[in-house]
């Protein structure tokens, strides 16, 4: 399939025009990073859609961090039991074999991809 050429209505001058950097966030900033869409006209007049696209995924992140401190999100909390409770039973099974010291550290960083302190807590148990 050919690529085909984007029928832009926007006049070639506006593209000219530089963005006033000193608006952004304030009640006079027309749209910026508040709906972020490509095909929308405002976009392709602006011409900074990655920088807009970058502000637009921070100030989505920061609303997720705040919607994640007042309701919490047990999958996560459920994942950690899950894991943690796999490490104790390889653990006990190396043991049972026979797997003593610096071994058993290799296979469950290798296993798990835990850190070295995190392994330390759970052979120390």
């Amino acid at each position: 399939m050919a690529r085909t050429i984007r029928d832009s209505k926007i006049p070639k001058e506006n593209f000219l025009v530089p963005i006033d950097v000193s608006k952004f966030g304030t009640e006079d900033d027309p749209c910026f990073a508040v709906l972020y869409s490509l095909s929308a006209d405002e976009c392709q007049i602006c011409g900074d859609a990655e920088l807009c696209s970058v502000v637009f995924a921070n100030r989505a992140n920061t609303k997720r961090i705040e919607y994640e401190k007042k309701n919490p999100v047990l999958d996560m909390e459920i994942d950690a039991l899950e894991k943690e409770k796999d490490i104790k039973d390889y653990l006990s099974n190396l043991r049972d074999k026979g797997y003593k010291g610096l071994l058993v550290r290799k296979r469950l960083k290798q296993r798990f991809r835990i850190s070295d302190e995190k392994i330390k807590t759970y052979i120390n148990k």
